[in-house]
């Protein structure tokens, strides 16, 4: 169905539909959805269960962003969909907000997909997707508006603790929470820098792939070393350089797609809180962060609230509820 959205004084909105099976009667969902979603793929619900399922899609010039979200189903695009589908000549782009997926695209074999990862589907060529009950936040784009540099990318995966991933999604989300409010005249620009920011995340994801097969396996062992010793107080720069002989220079390209090294070290500790606050919950919170590394309260409290915007102990209270 078509939804207007609201327009400001005389500003002409984005033109945006939407879609959500809770607006239709159950026996009906599935067959709704599959009919809404038949250009992209074929679905199949996991169990007998109707779908649930909701999409709003913004038409912002040449692109469309859509944000969706669906019970867990098997998607499947094969050749004969590719032959009779009006977007064959496009890329899906999609970045997954909640939930796993494990998808199965051509000589690239099946891939896994995380929350926070970014994966992009050539709607050109086959491929079957298993979704475990995600949300995703979607953006349609045309092979020309990509650099031709970039291929293949059928398949390819920016992962979450990536640099290029963690910038490419700060701007989607931005633009999800701003296109209410872009005027149709604006869409051309909004959508001219999406792409710059799409083609410069994948240009960088690409140098990142290209280092050196030495460089990858150190890399590989500098972060186990990193994981097994994050409650060292004394883990810094200066003492992976002396144990793994390496320069500064060296060891912050390693590490500059998460920031360089003191911040790849500060987030796992504050992911590693994270979790315990979860998993040990009757243990005190200062205990916690002391146990992970960090050297005092001010501290982590200042990089748990940069990263998950909430304190700890507000998120301990929510994890609590649930």
């Amino acid at each position: 169905m078509d939804t207007p959205v609201p327009a400001k004084g005389r500003q002409t909105a984005l033109p945006c539909r939407t879609f959500s099976t809770a607006l239709i009667e159950p026996r009906l969902r599935s067959r709704a959805y599959a009919r809404w979603i038949a250009p992209l793929a074929e679905v199949q619900p996991d169990d007998d269960e109707p779908m649930d399922a909701s999409i709003v899609v913004f038409e912002l010039g040449s692109l469309r962003v859509a944000q969706s979200s669906a019970s867990p189903a098997r998607y499947r695009r094969d050749a004969a969909l590719i032959a009779r589908s009006p977007l064959s000549q496009c890329v899906l782009l999609r970045l997954l907000l909640s939930g796993s997926a494990r998808g199965s695209f051509g000589k690239r074999g099946t891939v896994e997909l995380r929350m926070g990862d970014i994966y992009l589907n050539d709607l050109a060529q086959p491929a079957e997707l298993w979704e475990a009950g995600c949300a995703h936040l979607n953006l349609l784009l045309r092979h020309k508006a990509i650099d031709q540099a970039h291929s293949p990318l059928h398949g390819r995966v920016l992962r979450k603790d990536h640099l290029p991933c963690r910038m490419l999604t700060q701007h989607l989300l931005h633009l999800l929470g701003t296109l209410p409010g872009i005027e149709a005249s604006h869409a051309g620009k909004a959508a001219s820098a999406t792409l710059a920011v799409v083609r410069g995340c994948l240009r960088a994801e690409s140098r990142q792939r290209d280092r050196p097969q030495w460089a990858e396996t150190l890399h590989v062992r500098i972060r186990e070393h990193i994981e097994a010793q994050l409650g060292d107080h004394e883990l810094s720069a200066a003492v992976l350089q002396r144990r793994f002989h390496v320069s500064r220079a060296q060891l912050y390209r390693m590490f500059a797609d998460s920031g360089g090294v003191q911040h790849y070290i500060r987030d796992r500790r504050v992911e590693a809180v994270h979790r315990d606050l979860r998993e040990q919950p009757e243990r005190n919170i200062s205990d916690l962060a002391f146990s992970h590394g960090f050297s005092s309260e001010r501290q982590f409290q200042r990089a748990f609230r940069a990263r998950y915007g909430r304190t700890a102990s507000e998120v301990r209270e929510r994890l609590q509820l649930f």
